[in-house]
């Protein structure tokens, strides 16, 4: 597919929901996090997929997801490797989640790149909007 040349890295959890076809054409990092129901706890796009997590959020809304700081390394590696150092990062509302907190203080130790962390106080398709919406600028 076509993929734009972009001065900007993207990332955004897991529970902003954006079309995959959108991500890949514009290498939109994937942010995987547990989120936990109350029939236990899943790593979105790990051990659940897409659809099954729409479903469940349909008739739930989980309640809190921790992320690996882990995962946000090797994408931030990865970065580097693409030689761009500006990142958006985008997460779902700090109300649904501590994450927002965590990758904001993980992100002011990261000294080579300028991330910025943009809580959307939103989940699903609210928050994508804001990633699409980013994009939408950073192309005009």
């Amino acid at each position: 597919g076509f993929s734009m040349k972009h001065s900007i890295a993207y990332i955004i959890d897991v529970a902003g929901d954006i079309d995959p076809d959108f991500k890949a054409n514009h290498q939109i990092y994937t942010l995987p996090c547990a989120i936990n129901f109350k029939d236990g706890q899943y790593i979105a796009e790990v051990t659940i997929d897409r659809e099954t997590l729409i479903k469940k959020m349909e008739e739930e809304v989980p309640t809190t997801s921790t992320c690996s700081l882990d995962y946000l390394e090797e994408i931030l590696q990865d970065i580097r490797k693409r030689g761009i150092e500006n990142v958006l990062l985008v997460t779902m509302g700090n109300k649904f989640s501590s994450l927002h907190g965590l990758v904001q203080l993980y992100s002011q130790g990261v000294e080579d790149l300028n991330i910025y962390c943009l809580n959307s106080q939103a989940i699903s398709f609210a928050e994508g909007a804001y990633l699409i919406r980013a994009i939408d600028l950073e192309s005009q």
